[in-house]
């Protein structure tokens, strides 16, 4: 789980740039694309607020080139409380109680 979560965490700013990225180009099929990407991928990790974030984006939000900074910042911030209630969460198991004190980012 940890190890997994590792390349996770490094995996998400290149995640959370394509989707900034596809909404500056107003390329709907790649917004759509990936963000179904990237929602099957944190969901694993129970990032409820993000991937209900990321499926308004994929079957039910319009957006436009100009709020691709805004959707940007707001899927950062979810990522980042997502993070720190799966750090809290790893103190409560004994198993990982040790490996949660290492820092992941």
């Amino acid at each position: 789980f940890h190890d997994l979560l590792g390349d996770v965490i490094q995996d998400v700013p290149n995640h959370l740039e394509k989707i900034r990225a596809a909404i500056h180009a107003a390329d709907t099929p790649e917004l759509k694309a990936r963000a179904h990407t990237f929602r099957g991928m944190i969901a694993n990790y129970g990032c409820i607020a993000l991937a209900e974030r990321l499926t308004r984006l994929e079957y039910h939000e319009a957006v436009v080139p100009a709020q691709a900074a805004d959707i940007h910042g707001e899927l950062l911030d979810l990522w980042d409380r997502s993070l720190a209630a799966i750090k809290e969460w790893e103190k409560s198991v004994p198993e990982f109680a040790a490996i949660a004190l290492e820092p992941l980012a």
